[in-house]
C-alpha cells in the first residue's frame, strides 16, 4: 500500500495553491440565478403553511371554550396543530359503518366506507366527504 501512495504521488506531485481571482458580478444576474434556485423552496414553505385558527370556518370559540368542548389531547391535535401518537387513536380499529366527524365543528369528514389500514398507526381513508376537508379552525 506504502509503495502505491509512493507512485501515485511522484505521479501527481501536489500543485501549488494559486491565488483565486475575484470576478465582478453584476447584480442583477446574481438575483435573477438566485431567485431561480429559492423559487422552488419559497413555494414549498408557502404550501406548508396552514391558515391560523378561526380561518376559513364561521365557528368562533375563546380557547376556554375549546377546553371545555375537547379533552386535552383533542385540544392538543385540533386547536395547537399536534399530532397524536402512531397506534394510539381507538378510530385506528372502528370497524363498524359510520362517518367520522370533526370534534370541533362536527362536520362530516370520512365515510366508513372509505376507510383502509394504511399500517401508519394512523386512520387512514382514501377519500374526503365532497368540501369537507378544506376548512380549518
Amino acid at each position: 500500500l506504502g509503495a502505491c501512495i509512493r507512485r501515485l504521488r511522484a505521479a501527481h506531485p501536489p500543485q501549488p495553491i494559486s491565488r483565486v481571482h475575484a470576478v465582478p458580478v453584476d447584480a442583477s444576474q446574481f438575483l435573477t440565478k438566485a431567485w431561480t434556485l429559492a423559487w422552488p423552496f419559497i413555494l414549498l414553505w408557502l404550501s406548508q403553511r396552514q391558515a391560523p385558527v378561526g380561518w376559513n370556518i364561521p365557528i368562533k370559540k375563546d380557547k376556554s371554550q375549546w377546553r371545555q368542548q375537547l379533552t386535552n389531547e383533542e385540544y392538543r391535535v385540533l386547536i395547537d396543530r399536534g399530532t397524536e401518537s402512531p397506534f394510539t387513536s381507538p378510530l385506528n380499529t372502528e370497524k363498524r359503518a359510520g362517518k367520522f366527524r370533526c370534534r370541533g365543528c362536527g362536520n362530516d369528514l370520512f365515510s366508513s366506507d372509505t376507510k383502509f389500514d394504511s399500517g401508519t398507526g394512523w386512520p387512514s381513508f382514501w377519500d374526503a366527504k365532497d368540501g369537507s376537508i378544506d376548512r380549518t379552525i
